[in-house]
């Protein structure tokens, strides 16, 4: 293998390693914490459990990558976020409210269609979910770093959390 390949193979590697490790920054830091599920709860706005009963693009919801692009173009342009509608069944922390809207970094808009985060999370209708929320409560989000999971997968944080309140019958699955 002569000199310039080897070179082209190096220069490949290094871009490779580099590029991998942009798109899993995000979380990195997160194992090395102590107390995770206690500075998640210390962390966060809400903390609750629900069932997802309707997910879908919605106005009037801010995005702030959206905000910050038409901030820097000067544009001005509608665009709806996708929101995920809860039915809640148990809070540890934040209000106790019968459902609670949960805000993505996912967008739409005429201009650019749908736009995608890496740090979104793939909520499935009817699943049940743990939530670690973060936000003010007329618009709360969680991300993929978060301790958000599906609640069966959640048997740790559970356990730490205690029983929560629980919230009354709701009457979106009746």
């Amino acid at each position: 293998m002569d000199a310039t390949m080897k070179r082209i193979i190096l220069i490949g590697a290094f871009f490779l390693v580099n590029t991998c490790s942009a798109f899993a920054f995000s979380c990195i830091g997160t194992s090395f914490i102590e107390d995770p599920i206690g500075q998640a709860f210390r962390e966060a706005s809400a903390v609750f459990s629900g069932k997802v009963v309707s997910a879908g693009y919605r106005e009037g919801f801010s995005n702030q990558d959206m905000e910050e692009k038409m901030s820097l173009t000067g544009e001005e342009f509608s665009y709806q976020v996708w929101v995920v509608t809860f039915e809640v069944e148990r809070v540890w922390k934040g209000r106790r409210t019968e459902s609670i809207n949960l805000v993505t970094a996912r967008t739409r808009d005429d201009l650019n269609g749908e736009i995608f985060s890496s740090d979104d999370l793939d909520f499935e209708l009817s699943q049940r979910y743990l939530i670690y929320a973060y936000g003010n409560e007329e618009q709360l989000g969680t991300g993929a770093c978060s301790r958000t999971a599906i609640l069966s997968f959640a048997e740790e944080d559970l356990k730490r959390l205690g029983k929560g309140k629980k919230v009354a019958a709701s009457p979106i699955s009746q």
